[in-house]
């Protein structure tokens, strides 16, 4: 006897029990390990708190002392703990100590951080083997899987045994009588083997059977009538859908099926096994048509009104399809039913749209479009085409494109264009046409064919834009590139190019030809105390006066902020290079009024002839612009012709530069103090402050060449500004030393005054422990930039905060008498050219004497500078000068040195 028959519903029971036991016991053991884990992660963290609380302060006072053998047995001790297996500790100065062995898996890490009197001084690395601890959690679950696997396979062997003998034998019985019935023929009735009756489910089961097989068999006869009747139906409906190729539906309102037809479903790409219904065609369709086909079927289905849709499906794949759908109501003898077909129409809408495109695109393209027939009669044009030319279609009907030629393109620019639409097919380019107004306008031209199977041309189109802003924007383009926006004159770029065809022109023509390079003197302190648009009115007016004075065959450029060149082409002793410079410098000297303004300014100017100088037009741009660099070292308002010099001399300027900016990082600049001596007392009241440079690559570099090269470089103001504070700060130590008043002379140049890069000396002063009554402020300029002076509010600051202002080097420069009366000035300093021949030349004496004079006449103080004998100083006291200074009395001297001088006089 077979215990346990093959049974699928058997198999299936045990499966889903054999299914739900082992669910239930791996979720069982899971919370059991989970558990074990939870226990042992517990111990192993409790070891560390071991290790921080025991191993942690002994570890980081054996860090600190640095004992090795106390810390390697510490991490011994460490390692010897249950699962650690390896420690490191390693120092914040980089020292590291470790025991036991590291393995590549189940770590677990932790780190501390160790500290001695609150300061960090090493972290601690302990790794835990999980090995063991992996191990017991899989021996554990293995044991609880095995025994919950072995109660689980013999529950399941007795429920499917019982399962069986209960069920599952009956109902292969049953079913194997069900497969044997053939309803049209008489069958036996179903009987079950069992012992007695239990009236229960089975029982029932087999009745109902049995009844069943009755009524299908009276069924049976009209069944297969009304299937006949159907069979002709269908077959009509095939022959239709086969003629028309249109999918069909039905729909019997009696009972709502639906039917629908094999070329329904291929159209709508459905499986020939979906279930038809009014719903599943009603989901198909997209919303924004659903409201209208939904509005149409409810009018067919209550009111039998027909209905002819077109509307938009989407079907299964995702694809959107068109559909004609056309529906009405049909009656018969038994009643009524409604039927309907579909036509997809996609192809046909699509081509439509795309025709509409077409056309939309057509009118409403930027370009131009104009079609002609084969014979070139235009046929056809687009609104952009109207836009462009004015022309509308009824203009143009049967004419030929000629009717736009402009006359700008000769007959052999025709002919190469036709040559290449006969040849390639196409052609495009740039073309000059005329708009019905008669203007000439540029545009961008493409001409194509279109031809028919036997390349026969049936039709050309060209499709232009007008480009005539391109063309300005182009024309702009160049200008901003090669012009100077404020002047119009070439730039840098432009002149280059045009020297560059001068020098090819005067090596053709065996001439000379000259380059002058022009900068304005002092235009920086224009602009910056009187504001841009001065400054640029300036430069404008300073262009025009250039343009006058120099030939239509010159070229005049502005390359810079305040500078211009000039190529003076053919140069010869009539119109010379010295000629050219001479006119510049005159132009200049005459006032510029703007607004109410009434300005001075000058140039330096550098002059390099071809073909001495040069034969390329960058070698004459470099050497004319170092000429005029020579220009303006010597003294501003000169010409000076390029000599081969000045190659060095710009070398070492540069090597002067780099040392500077060197010097300003390392602090290199000092300050040497001059006393000036009050002749009367023969004293030492003040100080002038004098900036000395002593270089690492260039040694001690001589006063007169750094600061030119400071002023060149813009470095004057941080020079100015580190002089002025070493200044302060030594005027304070001597007054301490001294336990007397004496002041300081601060020079300071316009520039500085103008600079945004250093703090204002009235903020040095203030930040500092010097009282501003003991500072002078020197200017060095001369009368034309005391003009740019008189409303600067910095000077003035200085002057209410009780500064004394003095003005060096008086008389060397332009009249300065006019100044004197608008500029709060205290103290004159005589310029030593005025002392050096005082024993000898009575003019000079006379001079002096006069600006003496003037001083007292004016309440000023005097100070004579270049005293070198007693006999220059016999004469400044006889004429009444207040102070002097000079090599008589003391050399300029290192603050250390005047402070030991001093020491040494207050102990004696």
């Amino acid at each position: 006897m077979n215990i346990f028959p093959s049974s699928p519903l058997g198999r299936k029971l045990l499966y889903a029990i054999l299914l739900f036991s082992g669910v239930f016991a791996l979720i069982s053991s899971f919370l059991l390990i989970c558990h074990d884990y939870k226990q042992n992660i517990k111990q192993l963290n409790a070891r560390f708190d071991i290790v921080q609380k025991s191993y942690l302060p002994a570890l980081g006072n054996s860090v600190w002392d640095f004992d090795d053998q106390l810390i390697n047995h510490q991490l011994n001790g460490i390692i010897h703990l249950p699962d650690i297996q390896y420690a490191r500790l390693q120092s914040n100065l980089g020292t590291t100590w470790y025991a036991g062995e590291l393995s590549l898996t189940y770590q677990e890490k932790k780190q501390f951080e160790l500290f001695h009197d609150d300061e960090q001084v090493a972290t601690l690395t302990v790794i835990a083997n999980m090995g063991s601890i992996y191990s017991d959690l899989v021996s554990k679950a293995i044991l609880i899987l095995l025994m919950q696997l072995a109660q689980t396979v013999l529950i399941g062997l007795v429920i499917y045994w019982l399962v069986n003998q209960l069920i599952t034998r009956h109902v292969v019985k049953i079913t194997d009588f069900a497969e044997r019935q053939n309803f049209s023929a008489p069958n036996d009735t179903l009987s079950l083997d069992r012992n007695r009756s239990c009236n229960d489910e089975i029982d029932r089961l087999v009745q109902t059977l049995n009844t069943m097989q009755q009524r299908f068999r009276r069924d049976l006869l009209t069944i297969e009538q009304q299937q006949t009747k159907l069979y002709n139906n269908i077959a009509q409906l095939k022959n239709a859908e086969q003629l028309a190729q249109l999918g069909w539906w039905r729909l019997d309102p009696t009972d709502n099926t639906v039917f629908w037809s094999k070329e329904w479903h291929k159209i709508l790409s459905m499986s020939a096994k979906a279930t038809a219904s009014h719903q599943a065609f009603m989901d198909l369709i997209i919303d924004e048509d659903a409201e209208q086909i939904s509005v149409a079927f409810d009018t067919l289905f209550q009111q039998h009104q027909s209905f002819n849709l077109e509307h938009r499906v989407r079907l299964a794949t995702g694809e959107e399809i068109w559909l004609h759908h056309v529906a009405q109501v049909s009656h018969h003898e038994d009643g009524y039913f409604f039927i309907g077909t579909i036509q997809d129409i996609t192809l046909r809408k699509r081509n439509n749209q795309q025709l509409e495109l077409v056309l939309r695109v057509f009118e409403n393209m930027n370009e131009a479009v104009l079609i002609t027939d084969g014979q070139q009669k235009i046929v056809k044009i687009n609104r952009a085409f109207t836009d462009i030319t004015g022309y509308e279609l009824s203009d143009l009907h049967g004419s030929t494109p000629s009717i736009l030629n402009s006359g700008r393109q000769n007959a052999e620019f025709y002919e190469k264009m036709w040559a290449s639409i006969q040849e390639q097919g196409h052609w495009h380019g740039e073309m000059w046409n005329r708009r019905k107004n008669g203007e000439v306008f540029p545009e961008w031209l493409k001409i194509a064919t279109i031809c028919d199977e036997n390349n026969k041309v049936l039709y050309y189109y060209s499709i232009f834009s007008d480009i005539s802003e391109k063309k300005r924007t182009q024309e702009l383009m160049r200008f901003q590139a090669n012009f100077d926006h404020l002047t119009g004159l070439p730039n840098r770029t432009l002149v280059f190019e045009r020297l560059t065809n001068s020098v090819k022109l005067a090596k053709r023509a065996n001439q000379e030809m000259a380059v002058l390079y022009i900068d304005l003197d002092m235009f920086k302190l224009i602009n910056d105390s009187k504001g841009h648009l001065v400054g640029d009115e300036l430069i404008k007016q300073v262009a025009d006066r250039f343009k006058s004075v120099i030939r239509s065959s010159d070229i005049l450029a502005r390359v810079g902020g305040d500078e211009f060149v000039i190529i003076a082409n053919a140069i010869t002793p009539e119109y010379s290079a010295e000629l050219v410079a001479d006119k510049l410098q005159a132009v200049l000297k005459v006032p510029f009024m703007i607004g109410n303004e009434r300005l001075h300014t000058s140039s330096s100017l550098g002059i390099a002839l071809y073909p001495f100088d040069g034969i390329e037009a960058g070698t004459l741009l470099l050497k004319s612009e170092q000429a005029m660099y020579q220009a303006k070292e010597l003294g501003r308002q000169k010409s000076h012709f390029y000599t081969d010099t000045m190659q060095q001399a710009a070398k070492r300027r540069q090597l002067v530069k780099e040392a500077m900016l060197y010097g300003l990082e390392q602090d290199e600049f000092y300050v040497q103090l001059q006393p000036i001596v009050c002749v009367a007392s023969n004293k030492v009241t003040k100080y002038e402050s004098l900036a000395r440079w002593n270089s690492k690559t260039l040694g001690q570099v001589a006063p007169i060449e750094f600061i030119a090269a400071a002023e060149y470089f813009g470095l004057i103001d941080q020079i100015g500004f580190l002089v002025a504070q070493k200044a302060l700060i030594a005027i304070e130590k001597i007054n301490t030393a001294t336990h007397q008043v004496a002041q300081v002379a601060i020079n300071r140049s316009i520039k500085e005054f103008s600079s945004t890069q250093v703090m204002p000396l009235s903020e040095l002063i203030k930040q500092s422990n010097v009282p501003p009554s003991w500072v002078i402020l020197e200017l060095t300029e001369s009368v034309l930039m005391i003009e740019q002076l008189t409303n600067n509010h910095e000077i003035f600051l200085l002057r209410d905060m009780g500064v004394k202002i003095a003005i060096d080097d008086f008389g060397t420069g332009y009249s300065s008498l006019s100044y004197l009366s608008k500029f709060p000035v205290d103290m004159l300093k005589i310029d030593r050219s005025f002392i050096a021949n005082i024993e000898t030349d009575p003019s000079a004496r006379r001079l002096i004497d006069t600006i003496l004079k003037l001083a007292e006449g004016l309440d000023l103080e005097t100070v004579i500078e270049g005293i070198e004998t007693q006999a220059q100083l016999d004469f400044i006291s006889e004429l009444g000068a207040t102070y002097y200074q000079g090599y008589y009395f003391s050399k300029p001297k290192r603050v250390a040195t005047l402070l030991e001088e001093i020491t040494r006089s207050v102990s004696d």
